[in-house]
C-alpha cells in the first residue's frame, strides 16, 4: 500500500510512546493491519517521473548510441553514470568493486559510477571503485528531469535534433498558421 498523505500530529501516549497521525489524500483500507506490527517508512512525496519521459529519454539515448557508435547499453550507462542518481541505502553511498578489465558501460542491469580509485585485491588482479547508481525507472520527476536535461545537453553536442514528439507538433501548427496567414495576405 503506498499513497499520498500529510503528516498532521506528532503526540505521546500515556506510556510515553510516540504517536504520529498522518493525514490520507484517499481512503485506503487497513482493517487486517490494526494491533499488528508493520513496517512503517515516511519520505518526502515526489511525484513519480512519467512514461513518456522515461521514453523520451529512451530515445534520445538511442540517437546518442547510433551517432556515437556506442550500444545503446552503452550510452544508457555512461549517461546514468554522469547524471544518474546514487544510490543511498541507510544513509551511505554503496561502492562495488569490480574487476578492472571489465567494461562497466557493457554492464546489464547494472548500473555504476567510475570513482578512478583502483586496487590490486590478494589475488594480485586490478580493481575499480565504482559507486552503484540507482535504474531511472525509481527516479522522480525532478530526478528525471535531470537526467534528461543532460541527455538534451549530451545530444545538442553530438548535433541531434531534441525536440519532444509535443514540441514538434506545436511547431508544425505555428508553421502551418504562419503560412496560411502569409498565403491569405
Amino acid at each position: 500500500m503506498e499513497t499520498k498523505a500529510r503528516l498532521h500530529d506528532i503526540s505521546f501516549d500515556e506510556n510515553g510512546k510516540q504517536r504520529v497521525t498522518f493525514t490520507l489524500d484517499r481512503r485506503i483500507e487497513m482493517g487486517d493491519l490494526k494491533y499488528t506490527d508493520v513496517r512503517l517508512k515516511a519520505v518526502k512525496w515526489r511525484e513519480k517521473r512519467s512514461l513518456n519521459a522515461n521514453a523520451y529519454f529512451h530515445v534520445l539515448k538511442d540517437k546518442i548510441a547510433e551517432k556515437t557508435g556506442q550500444s545503446a547499453t552503452e550510452a544508457h550507462n555512461q549517461l546514468i553514470a554522469d547524471y544518474g542518481e546514487l544510490e543511498i541505502m541507510d544513509g551511505h553511498l554503496m561502492p562495488i568493486i569490480i574487476r578492472d578489465d571489465i567494461n562497466w558501460r557493457r554492464l546489464e542491469g547494472l548500473h555504476v559510477r567510475p570513482t578512478g580509485n583502483r586496487k590490486v585485491l590478494d589475488d594480485g588482479v586490478m580493481y575499480q571503485v565504482y559507486l552503484v547508481m540507482r535504474g531511472s525507472h525509481t527516479y522522480d520527476t525532478a530526478e528525471m528531469a535531470r537526467l534528461i536535461d543532460g541527455t538534451i545537453s549530451e545530444a545538442r553536442e553530438l548535433g541531434i535534433e531534441t525536440a519532444t514528439p509535443a514540441e514538434q507538433e506545436r511547431m508544425l501548427q505555428l508553421w502551418t498558421q504562419y503560412r496560411e496567414r502569409t498565403r491569405a495576405s
